[in-house]
């Protein structure tokens, strides 16, 4: 006589109410050693901090390039970013613009790539929160997005009202 397969348990649902808290990934915190009573912590218990801190400011740098690098590897629109700030300094260094043009240019594409970099944060923190499909989860998205469309819209008009006419007076004349 064969024995039937049991079936599977169903897995717990997940606690998808905001309340709901993740727990810590192993490793998330490391512990101090117990201090001295005169020092902070001293009842006993471990200070916790972040196993994952930068020490040195050359690691802050690096890790900050390692996210910029993920950003260009991952996101369709960061190479569109890049082509257009790429182009838009050419033309700005062909036209000679004058320092307080080139400084709106820069406020402008900067403010675009700071809301690409925290859009793409935004996607990596929700979709390790919440690796089902949830409403808020997309409301998240969806606003970090928005975010920026609006950016990348105002650096259009600025690019335009710095840069059109100076290259229309080049290309065509007056």
């Amino acid at each position: 006589m064969t024995s039937q397969p049991q079936p599977r348990p169903a897995p717990p649902r997940p606690d998808t109410s905001p309340a709901a808290r993740l727990p810590d990934p192993p490793g998330a915190w490391a512990e101090e050693p117990p201090r001295e009573k005169h020092e902070p912590g001293h009842a006993g218990l471990p200070v916790a901090r972040p196993a994952m801190r930068s020490w040195t400011r050359v690691d802050s740098f690096r890790y900050a390039f390692h996210g910029w690098w993920y950003v260009i590897r991952t996101q369709r629109n960061a190479w569109i970013h890049t082509i257009i700030s790429v182009l838009v300094i050419m033309i700005g260094l062909w036209l000679g613009l004058d320092l307080d043009h080139w400084a709106m240019i820069v406020l402008a594409m900067s403010g675009v790539w700071m809301a690409e970099f925290l859009n793409t944060a935004m996607e990596a923190v929700v979709d390790l929160a919440s690796p089902q499909l949830h409403p808020l989860a997309k409301v998240g998205k969806d606003v970090a997005a928005a975010a920026v469309l609006v950016a990348a819209t105002a650096a259009v008009v600025v690019g335009l009202l710095i840069l059109a006419p100076p290259l229309w007076t080049r290309l065509f004349g007056a």
